[in-house]
């Protein structure tokens, strides 16, 4: 089960300790198994007990290897090194897939608060990133540079096209990570197209990790349900691993399929419609398009040149108030009206 631990970098006291199952021998059906990175929470300051082992040791009940990554805290956060530490983890991990039995398509990461600020931005921004992200509580505003004494990603900035899907679960009333943040994380993942499930437990406060007895006792004060995100977390990576969470039509597929425009439609689509254009034309800031912009998801030449959420955002509400003449809503109506008629 817990083999010894990877010393990834001794100077910053970054370690990875490998929680490996069986494979072969009287698990005949099991050659290899997915594995879930494990990011505990600690603010940047300290990696929380409560978010580590006891999280890895539940994966491996569900069949799945486990890794927890002790990341660069405290005074070693500087130039957000906690990302070259993921990076380093998923480079051992795979290296050594081989070895440890590991299906090298099939590592996930799971990360809690700072935890999954730091699993957030690796999905958009690491050389190594996961095929899907399970986000617990993750603090994704600026707001946790005001606690810290250095500069960090804003994980809402970061998202981008391309992302793995992503599983998030948090409470209405943390007060740590205020509801908020989460939602406007999930307004920039839907903007960017990425495939996406939120749980937002009425009630509970921060760090509950898997909501057992040992971690919130009695549960007074917290959600009855705050545990049900681990069971329901299983069941989405499966449909991840089966490759059923389906991304939002972009580009050439959405185009003329849909009654109002929006990002996701191709650059040159959308400049088919005179005011699309000079809407887009202007938080483009007059630049030129290139060839390969041209035929792009808007979404994606957007997030390309580093537009601002904000502008983003303003931009897509604009468009998605603009008819899609293009679009043959008659057409549907009429064929709707005919299949009534024939029942």
């Amino acid at each position: 089960m817990k083999q010894r631990e990877i010393v990834l970098n001794e100077e910053r006291n970054v370690r990875l300790v490998p929680y490996i199952l069986e494979c072969g021998g009287e698990f005949t059906h099991t050659r290899k198994r997915p594995a879930v990175l494990v990011v505990p929470g600690g603010a940047y300051l300290y990696c929380s007990a409560r978010e580590a082992e006891p999280v890895a040791l539940a994966y491996n009940a569900a069949g799945y290897h486990a890794f927890v990554l002790y990341y660069s805290v405290g005074k070693d956060v500087g130039d957000f090194a906690p990302l070259c530490d993921f990076d380093a983890a998923m480079e051992h991990i795979l290296c050594h897939a081989e070895e440890y039995g590991v299906e090298c398509g099939k590592i996930a990461a799971i990360g809690f608060s700072a935890g999954g600020h730091l699993v957030a931005c690796a999905s958009a921004m690491a050389e190594h990133r996961p095929f899907a992200s399970i986000l617990g509580y993750p603090v994704t505003s600026s707001k946790l540079q005001r606690v810290l004494n250095f500069l960090l990603p804003v994980a809402a900035e970061a998202v981008c096209p391309g992302m793995p899907p992503v599983f998030l679960f948090s409470s209405r009333t943390d007060i740590l990570v205020d509801a908020s943040d989460t939602a406007e994380f999930l307004e920039a993942l839907c903007l960017a197209g990425v495939s996406y499930e939120c749980r937002t437990y009425s009630f509970a406060e921060h760090g509950f990790s898997l909501g057992t007895y040992e971690m919130i006792g009695d549960g007074e004060g917290q959600c009855c349900r705050v545990g049900d995100w681990f069971p329901a977390s299983l069941s989405w990576l499966r449909e991840a691993e089966r490759g059923l969470l389906r991304r939002p039509l972009v580009g050439a597929q959405r185009d003329g399929r849909t009654p109002f425009l929006s990002i996701r439609n191709s650059t040159s689509y959308l400049f088919g419609n005179k005011t699309a254009r000079e809407l887009t034309e202007a938080v483009l800031d007059g630049v030129p398009l290139s060839d390969g912009e041209f035929a792009a998801p808007l979404s994606h030449v957007l997030w390309g040149r580093k537009i601002g959420l904000s502008r983003i955002r303003g931009l897509e509400r604009e468009l998605s108030h603009i008819r899609d003449d293009r679009f043959p809503l008659e057409e549907i109506f009429d064929e709707m009206a005919k299949s009534a008629n024939r029942r």
